[in-house]
Order: C-alpha cells, then sequence, then structure tokens
C-alpha cells in the first residue's frame, strides 16, 4: 500500500491548482478558470480559508477545503447565515471506497478547530450516508441543480 500524505497547495503551486480546477471541472462543471482564480488568490481573498491535497504515493488523488461561499448560497441566500463551509470534496474514481474522503474530512475539521471554527457546514446529493457515519446531521433538504440536496453541519469537539 501506498503512504498517504496531505498537503496544503500554496498559490504558487500552480499544477496542483491545475489538477484540482480539471477536477472540479470533470465532476461539477466549474470552470477551471473560477477555480484556479480562488485557489491561487488564497489566502486573502475572504473566500477560500485553506485547501488540502491528499496523495497517494506521489499521485494527487483527493481534495477538498473549507470555504465561506460556495454557489448554494446564490440559489438560497437564507442560508448565508451558515458558515464555513466544507467546500468540493473530491476524490479520484480509482481511489474511492478506501477511506481517502473521511481521511482527508477528518483534517479539515481538525484544521478548522485550529481556526476557531467548531461547526462546520457543507452540502451533498451523493454522499449524505457518509456524512452522516462521520457525525453530520441534515438540516435542510433543498433543490439544487436539478438534486435534492442535503445542507448538512457537525458541530466539532476541541479535543
Amino acid at each position: 500500500m501506498h503512504q498517504r500524505k496531505i498537503l496544503q497547495p500554496q498559490a504558487t503551486d500552480l499544477g496542483l491548482i491545475q489538477q484540482i480546477a480539471e477536477w472540479y471541472l470533470a465532476e461539477w462543471e466549474i470552470p477551471v478558470e473560477r477555480t484556479t482564480q480562488r485557489l491561487a488568490t488564497h489566502p486573502g481573498n475572504n473566500d477560500v480559508l485553506f485547501q488540502f491535497l491528499l496523495l497517494v504515493g506521489d499521485k494527487p488523488a483527493a481534495t477538498g477545503g473549507l470555504t465561506n461561499h460556495v454557489g448554494l448560497l446564490e440559489a438560497y441566500p437564507r442560508l448565508q447565515i451558515y458558515k464555513p463551509w466544507v467546500s468540493l470534496l473530491y476524490t479520484m474514481a480509482d481511489y474511492r471506497n478506501q477511506g481517502l474522503g473521511k481521511q482527508l474530512l477528518e483534517r479539515i475539521e481538525a484544521e478548522s478547530l485550529k481556526w476557531g471554527d467548531e461547526q462546520l457546514y457543507l452540502h451533498t446529493f451523493t454522499a449524505e450516508s457518509l456524512y452522516k457515519r462521520l457525525g453530520w446531521k441534515r438540516i435542510d433538504l433543498v433543490d439544487y441543480k436539478s438534486h435534492k440536496t442535503a445542507v448538512m453541519t457537525k458541530q466539532l469537539n476541541p479535543t
């Protein structure tokens, strides 16, 4: 089994940012330019708080981060009271069902505590059962991009 490593891409890591942008385009049709602009200008853009990339061996396999803004908020302004958001947690198809998403989410939660966040939010239409197993609770169900989408929260416990 290959070693797993989580790193935090910097704004100057253009190759890694491009890889993340291509995943987001393929999975959610998010324009490459939008992702690269968001990731290449953080910290300091008051949107992306941090982004992680999980490597298996030396190959990028999963990514996700914490933001203050997600597209769902444009469709449902009433949800703007909630932040920060775990956003765009993605695992490459070849690496799914191996616990990478869980490992990455646990790292995001731990980093969030360091930032002083004790409650996080996310939305999903594909992985609600995974998040429930990891202690997340549904607080709303909305129609978003033609999907029934669960809006979820988790209270973090400092250790």
